[in-house]
């Protein structure tokens, strides 16, 4: 009952649970360097020990994950070019300085944009799982959170990360932390990133659009947060088993809007209707996902938004593909989506995949449950994480109506003492 009334009171966030935008800051770009190659193939293989069971501690940084150096069977990716990404008007009235030197910069050809010294391998041909996740936080907070997603995840799941154009970490703190973490891929660019903005579910985009240029191949694509972390194994054989997160669970929230729910113009505030409403009016959405166009007698009975949570969400690695191609071609999809104060991210990704997935006895649930303030003020993140894998989640997020520091100490030292409490798989999911 609790997490219902968290529910709703998620789907009306108040318009002070938002940050107010003062003016994006620019994109990173690629700066003047030598050129670099980008290694991928068999030049490093991992090993991962892993013991179902086996004390996972915060100072246990690697995890067991170590390297061997192999002399075998060595390629080279050529990267097709690519524009650089584009400025819009704000970022170029913010930031003269940088665009002075914009003919200075290179085209995207296998350079590391944001980290020109990043040498980045692809441990296998192919992936089950393609982990897309964004992050901004210190370099002791990235360790820990790849650990854990390394630590559940097998040799046939790749992370590929983008760092914030926010962040305060540095090439160095990068080369550490990609070096020390075998599956795990650094997106060449950065892009400005903030909550509750548009920026989020662009970036995540772009993630997929670079996995493309660098020929990432993969079945699934699983979307996550920085503040998300796993609690146990088995996300590959679960989304191996389903298409897609497009069922709904009493914990993991997902919502169907038709057309006559919608306002016929974009309404302020952050209610769930008021911020469906930006979505459903924002041009690139009917344009691109609802493919107006094609479908101009939309009746007021038609489903037009499904949305459910990002983190843990996941979808065919080709169809969400097929969208974020789909963006890039369009002339303002990404000029536009950076300067709206609405989470994309919830939405796009759910919709498109729904409109285009038939078969739904094959759907599944999000691998990532949230826990919320008063559940687990009672029950502890013990009693969440157990709740979690009763209904068959694998990982947990806290949600909080405001940010609370013990929260975010609490989940790290909880899943730094995990002791193989929630290993098992459950096979039947």
């Amino acid at each position: 009952m609790e997490d219902d009334v968290a529910n709703k009171r998620e789907n009306n966030k108040s318009p002070s649970d938002a940050p107010r935008l003062e003016g994006s800051p620019p994109v990173v770009g690629g700066l003047p360097g030598e050129g670099k190659e980008i290694h991928a193939g068999k030049a490093r293989s991992c090993r991962r020990i892993f013991i179902i069971g086996a004390f996972m501690g915060v100072a246990a940084i690697t995890l067991g994950l170590t390297d061997e150096e192999t002399a075998s069977s060595v390629r080279t990716i050529n990267l097709p070019e690519a524009g650089l990404p584009t400025h819009d008007a704000e970022a170029e009235r913010i930031s003269e300085k940088v665009l002075k030197s914009k003919h200075e910069w290179h085209v995207y050809n296998g350079i590391c944009d944001a980290f020109p010294r990043l040498k980045q391998n692809i441990t296998q041909n192919t992936y089950q799982v393609m982990i897309s996740t964004l992050v901004f936080e210190d370099p002791w907070y990235l360790k820990f959170y790849f650990n854990n997603l390394l630590h559940f995840t097998t040799k046939d799941t790749v992370i590929v990360a983008h760092l914030s154009a926010m962040s305060n970490c540095t090439e160095k703190d990068m080369l550490d932390i990609v070096n020390h973490h075998p599956r795990l891929l650094l997106n060449c660019h950065q892009f400005y990133t903030q909550k509750y903005h548009g920026s989020l579910a662009h970036a995540h985009i772009q993630n997929i659009l670079w996995a493309e240029e660098i020929k990432l191949k993969y079945q699934t694509i699983m979307l996550m947060s920085s503040n998300s972390f796993l609690i146990r194994p088995g996300v590959e054989a679960y989304t191996r088993k389903h298409s897609a997160s497009l069922n709904a669970s009493g914990l993991s929230f997902l919502r169907e809007l038709k057309r006559a729910q919608m306002p016929n113009a974009p309404r302020d505030g952050w209610s769930a209707v008021s911020v469906a409403s930006r979505v459903y009016h924002w041009p690139p959405f009917r344009r691109i996902i609802l493919e107006e166009n094609k479908n101009s007698s939309i009746s007021p009975k038609d489903i037009v938004i499904t949305t459910g949570k990002h983190e843990g969400a996941f979808f065919p690695g080709k169809l969400i593909l097929r969208l974020a191609k789909r963006m890039a071609q369009d002339s303002k999809a990404f000029h536009t989506m950076r300067n709206q104060l609405t989470y994309f991210e919830e939405f796009l990704f759910h919709t498109w995949a729904k409109r285009h997935l038939n078969d739904s006895s094959l759907y599944g649930h999000n691998t990532i449950m949230f826990c919320y303030w008063k559940t687990l003020r009672r029950k502890g993140w013990d009693g969440c994480a157990r709740k979690a894998v009763m209904e068959g989640f694998f990982g947990l997020k806290a949600r909080c109506r405001k940010q609370n520091n013990s929260v975010d100490i609490g989940i790290r030292k909880f899943i730094g003492s995990l002791a193989g409490k929630f290993t098992t798989v459950v096979e039947e999911l």
